[in-house]
């Protein structure tokens, strides 16, 4: 029987490739997103087994963005104050980040191969 976990906090055992992963992931998956969203998608997509703090996620989105794998604009969006606009930073991948991706998933299936093999010869 599988109990309902609540969601986890990143841990830094799971590494920057592994949230380099996630990140790279969702934002293939969509045109561009904020950090906030990127959080909550995270999770979402997880099912609630991995979550990020935005102090936790922001930096590695600023380093990937000066690696030339994302690209940030700014964004004006209305406020719950009637008449003003806040600006957020939306991120979306490069083809470079592409390129990353693509590598990164190449990089995660050889390693979950071969965990899943020295796990089988346990048993």
């Amino acid at each position: 029987m599988v109990q309902s976990e609540s969601p986890r906090e990143y841990n830094p055992y799971l590494g920057k490739e592994l949230s380099t992963l996630l990140i790279l992931s969702i934002l293939n998956s969509k045109k561009s997103s904020s950090t906030y969203e990127l959080i909550k998608d995270i999770k979402i997509k997880t099912k609630n087994k991995i979550s990020f703090r935005a102090g936790t996620i922001y930096p590695h989105m600023v380093k990937l963005e000066s690696l030339g794998v994302l690209q940030k604009s700014i964004e004006d969006t209305p406020s719950r104050s009637q008449g003003v606009t806040r600006q957020k930073s939306v991120y979306s991948l490069t083809q470079k980040g592409l390129e990353v991706l693509n590598n990164k998933k190449r990089d995660w299936k050889d390693l979950q191969s071969i965990i899943n093999q020295l796990l089988e010869s346990e048993e």
